[in-house]
């Protein structure tokens, strides 16, 4: 079923990729490319109970436990009317106009591409059925639609976890399990980050869909017994390659797959669990370098080599590469079974990266966004290696007022000549004095950068940084400011709009003065109640803790640690870390679970508990509401077209950053509006 699924994901992109109707839909285009994506979809469905039993244990379950699958079509139905009510009806400012217009004609972004996302909003433009003003809006819808289906899996992640910490099935425990599921997923649907990037068109909605559905499959398929087990596990690799098409974090979720498969029927031990937890960390690095990025390098490798040095024809050697690789693979299948299921999950985890076939057909179209230019292997190998961007050092690296005392040559930088790969140039490798520090914090050497870093961390002007000042700006500015800071304002309260602004304090007055908006409080009743909930998890099933814990902690505050951030930024980062706010949410599930197991032991008790699952929710959103409502904001769209109405006929434009540039793009590639104007 999985080499279906992958054989039509592969035709499905090739179709709508090289379809030259590309202001338009072509036939072919719109009757037989969109059921093989679905296909490359959905088909795996299925290998999560095994073919034959699928539908038969759907229906079983859906007699079984009627209210709660009603329960979770309630909240995924909330969550979809929200987002479609609040929808923006064009484009946003940011990446979205960019990803709308690239989207549309399978245009090619900036790195790493997103390939995933592209084809799936192409298919949601296909419901503007050729009205151009209403491609955008379709495009938003995709985000809203993919948000809430991530609510209705968190529902069903919830109302499983809640059978771990609470009493045996009885009417009253079930009845709580529904309304603490539906009242956790909720919060993630109305969560002011959350909700925030479900109305326009980024990629954030659809990742956080995979993310929360691999995260799923691997709790839930701890119990599995074999074959089924194996298929899950070859499931999960395939739908994280697909992921990564969307968002590398989607990889984040592997981090619990062997503590969590491992420890199940184990006694828990120290030792299994550093090893696991390790194991997990060991799989991320090796997909997110080794896979993702590494697959292209060894690919260029091997093309440059039978190419200049064999003079064979160009991509005979990626050709090979293919080859080597399949019957390596069949080998170690034929010899040694008990790495069958490894070896098929590696190989499907290959084949969920299909959807990167699209930018190099699309690239070599030469279409008007074409960013970085990935059209043969060289440039896709600079393009998944993001070499166009500056690097930050993670674990030993310089202080900001290092000298640099050597360059060296870190790679040499090659492009598609006509008889060879010849080489560009080359990627510098800087070498530094002696001022250099384990887990370098302060090591930008941007001047606007120092200058905030002393204001952050007090130092004078020519003070020298110290290893002290180094962990006082990750602890105050890169885990405070920008994490902790907006995981409160998610849970307890925010204070404003304005950037760089704090989370509010319960005792702060909660109505907004004449010049904020934005100003959500909800006395951290959320905060509280996902306390409760990660307590009651560690109290009674503490594998089950540590597995959210460390999906907790990997999509938080150790992704924090891991991005490195400079001292300023040109907007709020809180969605990097939405992942992290999926985790608190489940806790928030549990809490309100173990709130009112204790609740329902007195007379009333249950209908409190209910109450308190559905106002708690209803809350954030009448709180969320009046700022994540753009039902009627058109301002980027309004400006970029009257900056193109205020340029001569054939006029080039230089813009600055994204927001200069992206709406001028979306303007002109969507809706055809001053196309004579050139962009620079």
């Amino acid at each position: 079923m999985l080499a279906f699924a992958a054989l039509a994901l592969a035709a499905g992109i090739a179709l709508m990729a090289i379809d030259p109707a590309d202001n338009g839909f072509g036939t072919m285009t719109l009757w037989i490319a969109p059921p093989l994506l679905l296909a490359g979809f959905f088909l795996p469905i299925p290998a999560i109970n095994g073919s034959g039993n699928f539908a038969r244990s759907m229906r079983k379950d859906w007699q079984g436990q009627r209210l709660k699958h009603i329960a979770g079509l309630l909240v995924f139905a909330t969550s979809l009317l929200t987002y479609t009510s609040t929808l923006e009806p064009t484009a946003s400012l940011w990446d979205c106009s960019e990803f709308i217009a690239s989207a549309y004609k399978l245009q090619v972004p900036h790195t790493p591409g997103t390939p995933l996302s592209l084809l799936v909003g192409r298919l949601f433009t296909m419901f503007s059925f050729g009205d151009i003003t209403n491609v955008a809006w379709t495009v938003n819808l995709m985000s809203a639609f993919f948000s809430a289906l991530t609510a209705g899996i968190a529902y069903y992640l919830i109302y499983h976890l809640c059978g771990t910490v609470g009493a045996p099935e009885g009417k009253h425990t079930y009845l709580l399990r529904v309304f603490s599921a539906g009242g956790g997923s909720l919060c993630l649907a109305f969560s002011d980050t959350f909700w925030f990037s479900a109305v326009e068109a980024e990629t954030y909605g659809p990742a956080c869909f995979f993310l929360v559905l691999i995260l799923w499959l691997i709790i839930t398929g701890k119990h599995l017994a074999e074959p089924l087990k194996t298929r899950r596990l070859v499931l999960i690799f395939y739908l994280s390659g697909l992921a990564y098409c969307i968002h590398p974090m989607c990889l984040l979720a592997l981090a619990v797959l062997p503590f969590t498969w491992y420890t199940h029927n184990r006694p828990l031990s120290v030792k299994h669990v550093v090893l696991t937890l390790s194991a997990g960390l060991a799989i991320i690095l090796i997909i997110n370098r080794f896979v993702a990025v590494g697959i292209f390098e060894l690919a260029f490798s091997f093309d440059r080599f039978f190419v200049n040095q064999v003079n064979m024809p160009f991509y005979s050697g990626a050709l090979i590469l293919s080859l080597v690789l399949l019957i390596i693979s069949r080998a170690i299948i034929v010899r040694v079974r008990s790495a069958k299921a490894y070896v098929c999950a590696a190989v499907f985890l290959l084949l969920g990266f299909t959807p990167y076939l699209l930018l190099f057909i699309r690239s070599n179209h030469n279409p008007p966004i074409d960013e970085a230019n990935p059209e043969n292997l060289a440039m896709i190998k600079a393009y998944m290696n993001r070499e166009g961007y500056p690097s930050s050092p993670l674990l030993y690296g310089p202080y900001f007022d290092a000298r640099i005392v050597a360059v060296n040559i870190k790679k040499q930088i090659y492009f598609k000549a006509k008889d060879g790969y010849q080489v560009a140039g080359s990627l510098p490798k800087y070498q530094y004095d002696a001022r250099q520090t384990f887990l370098p914090r302060l090591y930008s050497n941007d001047p606007v950068h120092i200058e905030a870093y002393r204001e952050w961390t007090g130092l004078n002007p020519h003070e020298k940084p110290t290893f002290a000042n180094n962990l006082q700006f990750l602890f105050t500015y890169q885990l405070g400011h920008m994490y902790l800071r907006y995981l409160m304002w998610n849970f307890a309260g925010r204070e404003s709009d304005v950037q760089n602004s704090s989370w509010l304090k319960p005792w702060e007055r909660s109505a907004a003065s004449h010049f904020e908006k934005a100003r959500n409080q909800y006395w951290m009743i959320p905060f509280v109640i996902g306390l409760v909930g990660a307590v009651a998890q560690y109290r009674k099933d503490l594998k089950g803790f540590i597995t959210i814990a460390t999906y907790f902690l990997i999509t938080g505050l150790i992704l924090a640690l891991y991005l490195n951030s400079p001292p300023v930024e040109p907007r709020e980062r809180d969605y990097i870390y939405v992942g992290s706010y999926i985790g608190f949410c489940i806790w928030i599930g549990l809490g309100l679970y173990s709130l009112g197991a204790a609740a329902s032991k007195h007379k009333g008790g249950l209908f409190a508990a209910a109450l308190m699952a559905v106002w708690v929710p209803a809350w954030m959103s009448f709180q969320n509401y009046n700022d994540h409502d753009r039902s009627g904001r058109t301002f980027q769209v309004d400006n970029a077209k009257n900056i193109l109405r205020s340029c001569a006929p054939g006029a080039i434009l230089f813009t600055g950053g994204d927001n200069d540039t992206f709406p001028l793009w979306y303007v002109q590639e969507v809706e055809g509006f001053r196309t004579d104007v050139r962009i620079m």
